[in-house]
This record gives C-alpha cells, sequence and structure tokens, in this order.
C-alpha cells in the first residue's frame, strides 16, 4: 500500500491554503527585498482571522477524506475480485 509522503499538501493541508492565502494578499505589491517582507508577513499573520484557518481547515479535511475513501474503497473492491 502507497502512503503519502509526510511533507505532502495533502497532509498538511492548513499549511497549504494559508500560505495560498498569505501569497495572495502580500503579493498585491511588489516586494523589493526580505526587510519589505517580514513586516509583511508579520502583519498578514496578526490579522489572520480564526474563522478563515477554520473553513480552510474543513474543506481540505474534507476534500482529503473523499479522495482517502476513494482510494480505499477501490482497494478494497481489487482486493476481493
Amino acid at each position: 500500500m502507497d502512503f503519502w509522503p509526510t511533507n505532502s499538501p495533502e497532509l498538511n493541508p492548513v499549511d497549504c491554503q494559508i500560505k495560498a492565502t498569505m501569497q495572495k494578499r502580500i503579493y498585491q505589491t511588489r516586494i523589493h527585498s526580505i526587510d519589505e517582507l517580514k513586516p509583511q508577513l508579520i502583519r498578514f499573520w496578526c490579522s489572520l482571522d480564526q474563522n478563515v484557518v477554520d473553513i480552510r481547515l474543513l474543506a481540505s479535511v474534507q476534500k482529503t477524506l473523499s479522495i482517502l475513501d476513494r482510494t480505499y474503497s477501490a482497494q478494497r473492491f481489487s482486493i476481493f475480485s
């Protein structure tokens, strides 16, 4: 049975979803240096609403569970065929 690697986006849904949200917001303006990027990252993180995290996590978990269900259902079916 193949397992996803521990750093797979499917196993780290919050990280990936928050990163995507962060990139959309931060890169709306041009970043010229790390010194410009750091305060923007801090501001984003401090302003992040917990509801955003919760909603994105729930959607990602539901998607992952759906994928797992289809994968394992197919494997069970092929074992008994």
